[in-house]
């Protein structure tokens, strides 16, 4: 006994039905069914619960767009400590989880889990439009948004809106101006520590991404995936205007403007513009 709590540290076991813990907090936190006592309580409303990942969950489901917790280095916001908590090792620049099989790190365990996969090809999800598969759920999701023309994450400093969350902390640097990381050969200034390790393949030459299908090489794997793509009949792009598909979506930019008015034929060159209207 402990303090008169019914369950037993050292067994791990509970004193009031057969369950057993394999850690101390977990026992503690299952006792709670018994008793009955919710210590974690919301700030904007009577609601009260046994953890703090219930809390969590109800302030997402309930009060959508409450973000109490702020990274003091960027404009990031979340609605739950754990979350700000991973955010802030990209700041860090610290990727303390390593792939046995290449190169790759991560900032956390599950970039980790669904990296390992494309060792393994195990692409569990596919997107019902096309031919796109992928490891993870929420790239399923985020990928599906090209088709329907969702973005449901606007900047709240100009009219961006973005399908991914991902894109939006990414176009939302363009207004902090906050570029800490720079190259030692050139001006190139930069964000993210991962950015300015891309960056500095322009000067060393290093190609550590290959294409299983040919002779491919190239610096970053964004660029990889789209060339894969060239193998394969995915074209996740889709005109709005007309059945028009295809793999890139600086092909996709091109051609919308073959709808503008007074437009006569292909225009030769997608600008950066064009490019971000699709992606917007």
């Amino acid at each position: 006994m402990h303090n008169g709590t019914p369950y037993d540290l050292k067994s791990l076991k509970c004193e009031h039905c057969k369950y057993k813990a394999k850690s101390p907090a977990k026992l503690v936190y299952h006792c709670r069914i018994h008793t009955g006592r919710k210590p974690y309580s919301c700030s904007l409303c009577d609601f009260t619960c046994m953890s703090m990942n219930d809390l969590n969950a109800h302030n997402r489901k309930t009060h959508i767009g409450y973000k109490p917790f702020s990274c003091s280095l960027c404009s990031f916001k979340t609605s739950d400590f754990y979350t700000l908590r991973r955010h802030l090792k990209i700041h860090s620049g610290v990727k303390e989880y390593s792939c046995t099989e290449c190169d790759f790190k991560a900032y956390q365990s599950t970039d980790l889990t669904t990296h390992k996969k494309r060792h393994t090809k195990e692409l569990p999800f596919s997107c019902e439009m096309c031919g796109y598969k992928c490891a993870r759920l929420d790239h399923l999701r985020v990928h599906q948004r090209k088709h329907t023309g969702e973005n449901p994450f606007p900047c709240d400093k100009c009219e961006f809106r973005t399908s991914d969350m991902s894109s939006l902390r990414r176009h939302e640097k363009i207004h902090q101006n906050n570029k800490p990381y720079n190259c030692a050969i050139c001006d190139y200034r930069c964000a993210r520590l991962d950015n300015l390790t891309a960056h500095n393949r322009v000067h060393t030459g290093e190609k550590p991404y290959e294409c299983e299908s040919c002779e491919f090489k190239c610096a970053d794997y964004s660029t990889l995936k789209r060339h894969t793509r060239t193998h394969t009949d995915v074209k996740p792009y889709v005109c709005d205007v007309c059945e028009y598909r295809c793999s890139r979506v600086d092909h996709l930019a091109k051609h919308r403007r073959t709808h503008e008015e007074g437009s006569e034929g292909a225009v030769s060159v997608a600008t950066k513009e064009d490019v971000k209207h699709v992606t917007a």
